[in-house]
């Protein structure tokens, strides 16, 4: 083992080792980086054998190549990616504009300080993704999964008129929204078992046909929501300001649970 004293960036640092493949010549050393390890061997097997200048340009040719395969960092605009495995990946810094995201799996994946405007997820594997610090900007998820994503950790500096998220068709239990305002927040056709909304502002918010299974509604602002052929909520009305929502029967009735009275169905 070889140990050469080095002034190593911070931010090269708080990257996976296993991310890495690193190289050297007789007066520098190259540290390539790869959103998951996969990447990683596969550039190490692709590149075994060549010295320094052709493994770059080796490089470089196949970037030009597999332009759509993600990278941990970099801007990307107009950018479709199709089945990217990068679970348990981590990204920074990365900005996405007007991409879509289709059948990828980020599940467990980490984006650090990251930006996604009007960018759109397709059948997206995100489970328990973390989005630490980053920001979303009229972005769409349809049919992705999305459980057990904390959404507090986000970069909620500067949101006020909109949501910055829709969700159609998505699998969103057990993921977190406590304190969170998100105004007009759209969820349609969701599976939503045991979400935290406690303490959030969802005024106008639409739960079309969303299956709310144990979802936690306290002290919530839940004004002129549409809950029409939503089903399964416990929402108690005492703990929770109603004012214009709209509900279909018979699942409205379910907000008399908590009073322990009688409804005659006749």
């Amino acid at each position: 083992m070889f140990c050469i004293p080095a002034d190593i960036p911070p931010e090269l640092c708080l990257i996976d080792d296993e991310r890495k493949a690193i190289y050297h010549s007789k007066d520098s050393v190259c540290i390539w980086v790869f959103a998951n390890r996969q990447l990683r061997d596969q550039f190490v097997r692709e590149s075994a054998g060549m010295a320094k200048a052709e493994r770059e340009s080796y490089y470089r040719d196949r970037s030009i190549m597999t332009a759509n395969e993600l990278r941990p960092f970099g801007q990307y605009n107009e950018v479709v990616f199709e089945s990217q495995q990068c679970a348990h990946a981590s990204f920074q810094d990365c900005e996405f504009e007007t991409c879509q995201f289709r059948d990828c799996d980020f599940s467990e994946a980490t984006f650090v300080n990251c930006r996604f405007i009007d960018c759109d997820f397709y059948d997206c594997n995100c489970n328990v993704a973390k989005f630490q610090r980053s920001r979303m900007r009229q972005s769409q998820f349809y049919g992705c999964k999305l459980t057990g994503v904390n959404w507090t950790i986000l970069d909620w500096s500067g949101y006020a008129l909109e949501p910055p998220f829709s969700f159609v068709q998505c699998e969103l239990s057990f993921s977190v929204f406590p304190g969170l305002v998100l105004p007009q927040l759209l969820l349609h056709e969701c599976v939503a078992h045991e979400v935290d909304f406690s303490h959030c502002d969802l005024t106008g918010a639409d739960f079309h046909q969303t299956d709310l299974t144990g979802a936690y509604f306290h002290r919530t602002k839940l004004d002129q929501c549409n809950f029409e052929q939503a089903y399964n909520f416990s929402i108690d009305p005492t703990h929770n300001s109603l004012v214009a929502a709209r509900f279909s029967t018979p699942e409205v009735l379910s907000l008399l649970t908590g009073f322990k009275i009688k409804i005659d169905s006749e």
